[in-house]
């Protein structure tokens, strides 16, 4: 791995006023050699720290492939920074490079993450964060592009989506009420900020009893226990849901005790941050260069598709001024609100649905459009 950054950042350097780009990739190389566990398959593999973000520089590689390609002047800089503050400070701490970086992408890990931003910040460099939750990395560092997309940005979708119409639909949270879950506490106090009436029944009661029968009731489940959830899907299996949606946590898709007919006759949806098109042309190439190149499939839980889409993306957008819209991305899409006097947040989010035994996104009206059904019904008294 070591020797694979070292060779493309070689090959780079020659170009005449590149743009220098600086990946800080949590490989934890150190720890190759205490490795002392049985491999059975991939996924013992990709559970090893060193392995754990392979896919994401795969993916990277290959984007930095084909702006090679297309004799994008880049110097690529790539280094392995885990845990390690020192050698992190001692690194940013280079004045002449800093001064000459166009980039940064990482560190991954928050702690890592604040104080690479703090330099940054003194050197106005764009910095990448790929997969943090956490608000606090964005105050007050006009520098900072946070990928994650905050609880309020899957609430304003659902409020888009449903909440808008409260005659057509009801919106049920249904989670653990005597102990809320971060989550479930921000889609409460979203709601209740724009006086969307919404129904918040505990996991434990039956929340069928709480459908209206004259509207299609939008069930958020908020629970991850299985005991639960089993009992959850085999209440609501027995219920007519065609016109009522249940939206689950992405984990639920990982329970191995969950039979696949029943997310197919339960219209069950689920918000994401990555959707993966696979019938597209620009896709499956991808997915057959990878497989020739690495010998290995790529998949969003080693993140080779994110390690493609952020370089691809950043690099182009920051560095090269292409056109964000022109961009092609194969799983992630942007659309980057900045914070008051901080950095920019992505509010971009995907709703799925499992439909035909296949997840498809569902595409959302725009803010527009359904502003003007709002105003359509009320001149001809449908409300």
């Amino acid at each position: 791995m070591l020797l694979m950054t070292v060779g493309f950042s070689a090959l780079t350097a020659q170009n005449a006023n590149p743009k220098r780009i600086l990946l800080l990739i949590p490989f934890h190389s150190e720890e190759i050699g205490e490795i002392n566990m049985p491999i059975n398959s991939d996924q013992d593999i990709y559970a090893i720290l060193p392995f754990a973000l392979a896919g994401f520089w795969e993916g990277a590689q290959l984007a930095l492939d084909r702006l090679e390609h297309e004799e994008a002047l880049l110097n690529i800089i790539v280094r392995d920074i885990s845990n390690d503050k020192e050698k992190l400070i001692s690194l940013l701490s280079d004045e002449k490079m800093m001064q000459e970086v166009s980039l940064i992408i990482g560190p991954f890990y928050a702690e890592m993450f604040l104080i690479a931003a703090q330099y940054a910040k003194k050197y106005e460099i764009p910095i990448i964060n790929p997969f943090s939750s956490r608000q606090d990395i964005l105050i007050d560092n006009p520098y900072v592009y946070k990928l994650s997309p905050s609880d309020e940005a899957y609430c304003q979708d659902l409020y888009d989506r449903f909440g808008r119409d409260t005659n057509r639909y009801r919106i049920i949270l249904w989670g653990n009420n005597d102990n809320l879950s971060y989550k479930q506490a921000a889609y409460q106090d979203f709601f209740k900020q724009h006086n969307i009436p919404v129904r918040n029944v505990g996991i434990s009661t039956d929340v069928c009893t709480f459908f209206a029968p004259d509207k299609e009731n939008i069930v958020v489940v908020f629970a991850l226990s299985t005991p639960t959830v089993l009992n959850t899907i085999r209440k609501l299996n027995t219920k007519k849901m065609e016109k009522n949606i249940l939206v689950i946590p992405e984990e639920w898709l990982e329970l191995k005790e969950i039979m696949p007919d029943y997310f197919n006759t339960l219209n069950v949806h689920f918000y994401s941050n990555h959707f993966i098109d696979y019938q597209n042309e620009k896709t499956q190439l991808f997915i057959s260069d990878y497989i020739e190149r690495f010998n290995s499939i790529p998949t969003l839980a080693r993140f080779s598709f994110q390690g493609y889409d952020i370089i691809n993306y950043f690099i182009r957008g920051l560095c090269l001024n292409q056109d964000a819209v022109t961009i092609a991305l194969l799983a992630s899409r942007f659309d980057f609100m900045q914070h008051a006097g901080g950095g920019y947040e992505n509010s971009a989010v995907r709703f799925c649905e499992i439909r035909n035994f296949s997840i498809v996104e569902v595409e959302k009206l725009s803010t527009t459009i359904l502003e003007n059904e709002q105003r359509n019904k009320l001149k001809t008294g449908n409300h």
